[in-house]
């Protein structure tokens, strides 16, 4: 999940990504994993999550701990 949002962050060099872009087209169970590995590295400041909506998008976004890793 880490990998994959550094790659996100470094070829499109934008600073978010949506959540509901990143789980498309994938199953149930592995969105419910990927939410889970979004809520431990919101736990360790690698991420920031936003979300506006109940049961809308999630933003993610670099946290303070990002580039640490």
């Amino acid at each position: 999940m880490l990998h994959g949002l550094q790659d996100a962050v470094a070829t499109t060099g934008k600073e978010s990504i949506s959540f509901f872009k990143i789980t498309k087209n994938v199953s149930p169970m592995e969105v419910a994993g990927k939410f889970y590995c979004l809520l431990e590295l919101a736990n360790l400041q690698v991420i920031d999550l936003k979300q506006i909506d109940p049961c809308g998008d999630i933003t993610i976004m670099l946290g303070s701990r990002f580039h640490d890793l």
